[in-house]
């Protein structure tokens, strides 16, 4: 079994990793937001593509942290389903108290920035859909009109336009 010491240090090491992850995605949400504004579509595929990436890779650290946590508690001798980095930082060092701070107040203010791009871009996902229905709309109604033809002497032509049984029931 690691020390102590080593358990408190691989914590330190797992914020850290977590830390870069939500800065990354944090930076990808922003990037997602221009991609939607600038109608890049193939930008956003390569986006969820990095986003599930790092999803992935931020669950296996999260569940690393969560071991490491049960280990810390197995130490400290307190409940391992109920431990969390708030309440470990007064049980350790000064040293890895104020490590652990900085890390939990980065931690939280990265994931408060990342849960408001997100729902951000998911409102401009929305009108953008809305707007695309509405202009789907607009064309299929357009289609739906006669076909006419502007003559030279600025009148229209409709002798082409033969209506549908719908046409004549509205």
């Amino acid at each position: 079994m690691k020390s102590k010491r080593q358990l408190l240090g691989e914590l330190s090491k797992k914020l850290s990793i977590a830390i870069r992850a939500y800065r990354r995605l944090l930076q990808l949400a922003q990037d997602t937001r221009k991609a939607i504004l600038d109608d890049q579509t193939e930008s956003l595929l390569t986006i969820a593509k990095e986003q599930a990436s790092l999803a992935r890779n931020l669950k296996a650290h999260e569940e690393a942290r969560i071991i490491l946590i049960e280990q810390l508690a197995t130490y400290l001798h307190r409940p391992t389903e109920t431990l969390t980095l708030s309440q470990l930082i007064p049980l350790v060092a000064e040293t890895y108290a104020v490590t652990y701070t900085r890390l939990r107040n980065e931690l939280l203010t990265l994931i408060s920035k990342l849960d408001t791009f997100n729902f951000q871009n998911a409102r401009l996902i929305e009108e953008s859909i809305g707007y695309a229905n509405e202009m789907i709309g607009m064309f299929a109604t357009l289609s739906n009109t006669p076909s006419s033809t502007y003559l030279n002497t600025g009148k229209i032509d409709n002798s082409s336009y033969n209506p549908s049984v719908l046409d004549c029931i509205s």
